[in-house]
This record gives C-alpha cells, structure tokens and sequence, in this order.
C-alpha cells in the first residue's frame, strides 16, 4: 500500500480531531475544509486508476474529479443527515471520513503474478 493512500485513509480522522481545537481558529478551519474538498474525491478518483491500470492519468481531470467527487460526497451524507434529523458536524465528519478511509483502502484488481500497491 503506499503512503498516499494511507495519508488519504487518516486525512479524514485527522480532521475530525481537529475539531478538538478552538472554533474558528486556523488551525481547525484549514485541516477540515482541505479534507472537506479534496480528501473523499481522492480516495475514489485513486480507486479508478487501481480498477483500470490502463486509465491514462491526466493531472487535471484528475484533480477536477477529486474536488467534484469530494464535494458530491459532503452534500449526499449531509443532505441523508438532515433527512434522518440527525445533522451534526461531528456526525458528517465521521461518516466522511468512514468512506474515505473505504476508499483509500480498497486494494486495486490484480493480474496474474501482479502486486497491488
């Protein structure tokens, strides 16, 4: 497994932990809003290039999914939160960074005599 996928994997509990930290201060905002828009969305574009070795990266639709797939992810576990009348910060961050972690640890298909990293 390499360290990316294991940085994204913990990006998520990292943030939750953050919100330990005072209310509106730097250092709680910038980890919880870089998580909030990049770290989900990473975690599954990465899974497509594990599934398909043959997508070709592009460096930009790359980053372009990453933060659509990211923000798509907050809005559908915050819009089931509220429907349940069960929103909190705390409850979306986990489940956030539940699915993170899912992704980012899903290994990728492997070929005959091939490791997956």
């Amino acid at each position: 497994m390499s360290p990316r996928r294991i940085v994204i994997a913990l990006s998520g509990w990292l943030a939750m932990a953050a919100t330990l930290l005072p209310a509106a201060s730097p250092e709680r905002i910038v980890p919880t809003v870089a998580f909030l828009v990049l770290a989900p969305g990473a975690a599954f574009v990465g899974l497509r290039h594990r599934i398909d070795p043959a997508s070709a990266p592009d460096a930009l639709e790359d980053f372009t999914l990453t933060f659509v797939v990211s923000l798509g992810l907050g809005a559908l576990v915050s819009e089931a939160l509220y429907l349940s009348h069960t929103f909190t910060l705390s409850r979306a961050l986990v489940a956030l960074a539940a699915l993170t972690t899912a992704g980012a640890l899903i290994p990728g298909r492997r070929r005959a005599g091939e490791e997956v990293s």
